[in-house]
């Protein structure tokens, strides 16, 4: 890992071992205060839905490439199956999953 203007580079690092080193700790500190942990993905710019990540654009890379939508896919579901967040909020006119059925992630 090294550091260019505040940016962690992870370049080589499997997404589960960032998840492991990164966030699992944080979640464990969460869990233990008996918090809930919701996490959110977003593979934009924040609040301009219309750009890149600053650090894709930096790195000379888009959202687009086969390659970066592996990484991100792969984090994800790192995320998903190291932390285990509450799955997302649904509107009230939607059915739930079936009792018993588990919602995950999946590669294609």
């Amino acid at each position: 890992m090294s550091s260019r203007r505040g940016i962690r580079c992870w370049a080589g690092t499997r997404a589960d071992s960032i998840v492991r080193r990164q966030l699992l700790g944080l979640a464990d500190y969460y869990r233990a205060k008996h918090l809930q942990l919701v996490f959110t993905l977003d593979a934009t710019n924040g609040l301009d839905r219309a750009a890149e990540s600053a650090a894709l654009v930096a790195a000379g890379r888009s959202i687009t490439e086969p390659a970066v939508q592996r990484l991100y896919r792969d984090f994800a579901v790192a995320v998903d199956t190291l932390l285990h967040p509450l799955p997302r909020a649904r509107r009230r006119d939607q059915p739930g999953p079936r009792r018993g059925a588990r919602v995950r992630l999946c590669r294609r």
